[in-house]
């Protein structure tokens, strides 16, 4: 009991003679980001006005978040976009923000109501909810197939950005 004692009055010293504020600390390492859709990316006038704005405020962002499609598991169209997510990363980098993929591998569940028909499975079965029904939009994570779809998706973004 002693030893924990001493190590708990040990802990408190040292954390007490630290000269930074915990404001202090907090600004070395706060970063804002900015979570962005495929529109952001594939829609060029959008994403040129979005690059304009950071431009014109400089500073504002530190990072963007790109979101991969979600509405489809077509690796064309992930290809496609992809294609288009590389070019506005470029773009973001060019007036100071960080870019990074963001990825949604299995949703939100039905209830998000976003996915569409290019989204249901054929070489892989839907998740099921706990009364065994069939969802629409969340695909189980367990088989290879959806595995295997998930790696290439995944390789495509990480590739192109």
């Amino acid at each position: 009991m002693r030893h924990h004692l001493w190590l708990t009055l040990v802990l408190i010293l040292a954390c007490a003679c630290n000269d930074t504020t915990p404001e202090q600390q907090a600004d070395d390492v706060f970063r804002m980001h900015l979570r962005l859709w495929p529109d952001h990316h594939n829609n060029f006038e959008l994403r040129d006005e979005l690059t304009a704005a950071l431009t014109h405020h400089d500073g504002l962002f530190d990072e963007a978040w790109l979101c991969m499609e979600m509405e489809t598991i077509d690796q064309g169209a992930h290809q496609r976009s992809a294609s288009n997510m590389a070019l506005a990363a470029e773009a973001l980098r060019r007036v100071g923000v960080d870019a990074s993929v963001q990825g949604i591998s299995l949703g939100h569940g039905d209830s998000f109501g976003q996915q569409s028909s290019a989204f249901d499975p054929v070489d892989w079965d839907a998740a099921r909810g706990v009364y065994g029904e069939k969802c629409q939009s969340t695909h189980c994570p367990r088989q290879p197939e959806f595995l295997k779809y998930i790696e290439q998706a995944y390789e495509t973004y990480a590739r192109a950005c």
